[in-house]
């Protein structure tokens, strides 16, 4: 890991450009696909689509998001006194799609590894991710990689 926050993280590189256009050959547009990927991994084609996790949630494991199809402002109401939320959550299958950079500071959830001079602070997080990455080349394939910018698809 040797990116540091700086001037140059806003002017696109050519590792960015060919990443981007990674994301758009390899990631369908479709909407309903889900992405699980680390939280500095913001571009707008991931954005827009029904569901993005932060990696590793969905990797392995179903994961639960919120409906609010046909929900009333009672219901929330309701859920947020009593922590009723059965009619809230719908657990939805695993994720298709894994991103990941291992160039940016790395997230394990929602927690950074505190990066300091381009090494990882927390060795927790630094470790836990890790483990997660080797877990999720077991069940992906790898797609594409380009100087630790990696796209894993789900094995069929």
């Amino acid at each position: 890991m040797t990116t540091t926050y700086n001037w140059n993280n806003y002017i696109p590189q050519t590792r960015s450009i060919k990443n981007k256009n990674a994301i758009d050959h390899y990631i369908p547009d479709n909407p309903n696909v889900v992405i699980s990927t680390q939280n500095n991994i913001n571009w707008i084609r991931l954005a827009n689509r029904a569901t993005v996790l932060p990696f590793p949630y969905g990797v392995t494991k179903n994961y639960k998001v919120v409906d609010l199809n046909e929900k009333s402002w009672l219901g929330l109401y309701n859920y947020i006194n009593s922590g009723y939320y059965d009619t809230y959550f719908s657990e939805i299958s695993q994720v298709d799609y894994v991103i990941l950079d291992l160039q940016r500071p790395l997230f394990y959830f929602d927690k950074g590894c505190n990066l300091y001079a381009g090494r990882c602070l927390d060795k927790k997080i630094e470790e836990e991710f890790f483990k997660s990455h080797q877990v999720t080349k077991l069940h992906f394939k790898l797609l594409y990689e380009n100087d630790g910018f990696l796209i894993y698809e789900r094995k069929k």
